[in-house]
């Protein structure tokens, strides 16, 4: 009876019954809402910073564009080493009783809820650089620490691939959704203030991150997680032991661990193509203002509009999550790539030949480019959930944390670095400008 009671109140199975461990059966639309409903965690910790931030800090905050893509690139640094530790912590804090209690995904969850407040304090206007270095630092470990554990659930609430399409595809068009709030919010608070004040850049950050702290403890309550009883943590530790040859795990077989992902060859494949194309994305909206008025001689609000045919991406990721049950993954590509390559003769084709109707012509190539481009991000991204099975298939481990990790720092590695393309873009120019200035000005200062 000792030894019963004992066992009960260990402080680890005890925890298998909480409610964060039990499934609450088929995944619906509506579960899928309650899961998604995390994704405007990081547009209110972050997505509202490629927009505005920059903009912030050179017009309010009294910062150089030097100084604010000095922020951002020391805050991607940091966003990338985080975001390479931080699966593993999650993967393995079950170790402690904490992780037990609160899971070692919804504990990170449950902690979300109240850091996504911190981000406010990025937009206070007028204080010194290193008050915008050091929120925003902290707004961007944060986001890393608190969204990797998140994105490891469908791994574990589901083995079903159409229940884990609906989760990937209403995750997907709530952050298109918010997305698009970024750019509609600040639009109608910027009506009611002056140009001169800094009041909005706040209050928009406030309601989306009051918005967010209850979205988030809607996630909370609505999902769930595997449990790891005393058993499997006895065999886990035992495999980890034995490849590292009898030794506690170090920096050296962590770092293995961490390459061992890309043993897979469809996480090596899917990735590949998910960074290509969001590359290759980041340098088309660079460089896109540019064309509509440099080379085809229009306005920026032309290519202001051009570029909200973004809507797309809702009406289109819903389309392609039912698309993916029907046909293969080398059909989507084969298709969103199709469409990107039509888009890039257009724009070459409008360029050369400048046809009657251009704007008819130029809606008709964005439009080609926007539906390819989010099929293209709708497919890799609904493939990776399964990804950590396969893994599991050739490890007998549950590693999803860790596969988190590191294609969440692989996509940091070129994720939002887009700000410093301008600033380096308009430093070079004005440096060339001032050495054609000086060398016209030479002669005469020599005679």
């Amino acid at each position: 009876m000792d030894n019963q009671k004992q066992v009960a109140h260990d402080g680890w199975d005890e925890y298998a019954n909480k409610r964060i461990y039990k499934s609450r059966g088929k995944i619906g639309i509506w579960r899928s809402l309650g899961f998604g409903a995390f994704s405007f965690f990081s547009i209110s910790m972050q997505g509202l910073v490629g927009a505005w931030l920059m903009f912030f800090y050179t017009t309010f905050a009294g910062l150089t564009a030097g100084q604010g893509a000095t922020i951002f690139l020391i805050g991607r640094v940091a966003d990338a080493i985080v975001s390479l530790v931080m699966g593993n912590i999650s993967d393995n804090i079950y170790k402690y009783k904490l992780g037990r209690k609160f899971g070692r995904r919804h504990i990170f969850i449950l902690a979300a809820a109240p850091s996504v407040l911190v981000a406010i304090t990025m937009w206070v206007a007028g204080m010194s650089f290193w008050y915008y270095l050091v929120t925003y630092l902290i707004v961007t470990v944060l986001m890393s620490t608190l969204q990797i554990p998140w994105e490891t659930l469908p791994n574990e609430m589901t083995k079903d691939f159409n229940e884990r399409t609906k989760m990937s595809t209403t995750r997907m068009v709530l952050a298109g959704l918010g997305g698009m709030l970024t750019q509609f919010v600040p639009a109608q608070l910027f009506k009611y203030f002056p140009k001169t004040s800094p009041e909005p850049y706040i209050l928009m950050q406030v309601i989306f991150s009051v918005a967010t702290f209850f979205l988030i403890l809607v996630t909370y309550h609505t999902t769930w997680e595997h449990f790891v009883t005393k058993a499997e943590a006895k065999k886990l530790e035992a495999e980890a032991l034995e490849e590292n040859n009898g030794e506690k795990p170090n920096l050296k077989s962590e770092l293995k661990n961490y390459f061992s992902t890309f043993k897979i060859k469809t996480f090596r494949l899917h990735m590949g193509i998910y960074l290509s194309s969001y590359f290759a994305t980041i340098l088309f909206s660079t460089v896109f203002v540019y064309y509509i008025v440099y080379v085809l001689k229009m306005s920026t609000s032309t290519s202001g509009f051009l570029q909200s045919l973004s809507i797309v991406s809702i009406p289109v990721t819903i389309i392609a999550g039912f698309a993916v049950t029907k046909f293969t993954y080398r059909s989507l590509y084969l298709f969103g790539y199709s469409l990107i390559l039509i888009s890039a003769a257009n724009w070459a084709f409008v360029a050369f030949t400048r046809p009657a109707h251009m704007m008819v012509w130029l809606i008709v190539g964005m439009s080609f480019y926007e539906v390819g481009l989010y099929i293209l991000y709708f497919a890799p991204w609904n493939v990776f959930p399964f990804i950590p099975d396969l893994d599991t298939l050739v490890t007998g481990k549950n590693r999803a944390g860790l596969f988190a990790s590191v294609m969440t720092f692989i996509n940091q590695i070129i994720r939002d670095w887009h700000p410093l393309l301008p600033v380096t873009y308009w430093t070079l120019r004005t440096s060339v400008n001032q050495l054609v200035v000086l060398s016209h000005n030479l002669p005469a200062q020599l005679t």
